[in-house]
């Protein structure tokens, strides 16, 4: 996951870079933008899968422990009976270790964003000539 994440990053500079030399060249790179917005998502994604990983965790704690904390009215008369079985159940298990598929989710979404961006890459720089230097003469503030 940290190999993905760093490709990613990686990629985000990349396309950053290359949509801002096309603009530069009267050429707008559609396939690119939705690659850097792909990209960037998938930058994310570690994040927001480890978030919804605790996210299921402690919602199933705080669930079992609402139905933990019921407020029942007592009736004066009333005798608790604790059963010794019901010290010895085993414990909850939380599942926070559990893996999940976003590592593959990511790779797809990756591969997608870089399809885009070689299309608009070969697109500007074979097909419109983005290579060729444009030849405007000398700066100057004349």
């Amino acid at each position: 996951m940290q190999i993905l994440f760093s490709i990613s990053f990686g990629l985000v500079l990349a396309s950053s870079l290359f949509i801002g030399n096309a603009l530069s060249g009267d050429y707008a790179p559609y396939a690119a933008f939705i690659a850097a917005a792909l990209y960037l998502f998938a930058l994310f994604m570690p994040f927001i899968s480890e978030y919804n990983v605790l996210h299921r965790g402690f919602s199933k704690m705080g669930d079992n422990f609402k139905s933990l904390m019921k407020n029942e009215d007592r009736v004066q008369g009333d005798v608790e009976i604790i059963m010794p079985g019901a010290s010895h159940e085993p414990a909850e298990h939380y599942d926070l270790n559990k893996s999940n598929k976003s590592g593959l989710i990511m790779l797809m979404i990756m591969f997608i964003a870089s399809v885009l961006f070689i299309f608009d890459l070969v697109n500007f720089y074979l097909l419109e000539d983005g290579l060729k230097s444009l030849d405007t003469g000398p700066i100057s503030n004349f």
